[in-house]
C-alpha cells in the first residue's frame, strides 16, 4: 500500500487573501496615522496664531490712535510675531461727537467739536500657509 503524502502549507489563495488584509490593515493605519498628523500641525498653527492675536491688537489700537490726530481716513500696517505675520488695514467709518451742552454763558446748546472717530479693521494672520483673517471696529479720539 502506498501511502499518499498530504501536502503542507499554505495554497496560493490563502497567502494572498492573507497579503491583502494585511496590506489593507498597514493602508488604514496609515491613513489615520497621516490625517492625525496633519489635524496635529494645523492644530498647532492655530495655537500659534491664537497666542499673539490679542499683542497684535494691542498694537494696532495704539498705531490707530497714535496716528489719528493726522486725520488720515485709511491706516495700515505689518508686523511679524513669534514667525507669525500680522498685516492690517482701517478705514474710518464714522467721525463724530458728544452729545450738545447747554453753555449757560451764551444761553444755547453748543455742539463741541468732532472727537472721536470709529475705523473698521481687517486683520490677516498667516503662519506657514495658514490665514486667520479678523474683522473688528476701533475707535479713537483727539483732544482739541
Amino acid at each position: 500500500m502506498q501511502r499518499l503524502n498530504k501536502a503542507r502549507g499554505f495554497t496560493l489563495l490563502e497567502v494572498l487573501v492573507a497579503s491583502v488584509i494585511m496590506i489593507s490593515s498597514i493602508a488604514a493605519i496609515t491613513l489615520v496615522y497621516r490625517t492625525n498628523f496633519v489635524a496635529a500641525e494645523q492644530a498647532e498653527k492655530h495655537v500659534s496664531i491664537a497666542g499673539i492675536v490679542k499683542l497684535a491688537l494691542n498694537q494696532i489700537q495704539q498705531t490707530i490712535r497714535a496716528k489719528s490726530a493726522d486725520n488720515p481716513t485709511q491706516l495700515q500696517g505689518a508686523n511679524t510675531f513669534w514667525g507669525v505675520e500680522v498685516s492690517w488695514q482701517a478705514r474710518q467709518v464714522e467721525i463724530g461727537h458728544a452729545p450738545a451742552v447747554y453753555d449757560f454763558d451764551l444761553g444755547k446748546e453748543v455742539e463741541p467739536p468732532n472727537k472721536y472717530k470709529l475705523w473698521k479693521v481687517d486683520v490677516q494672520f498667516t503662519k506657514q500657509g495658514t490665514t486667520q483673517e479678523y474683522s473688528y471696529h476701533e475707535v479713537s479720539w483727539n483732544e482739541y
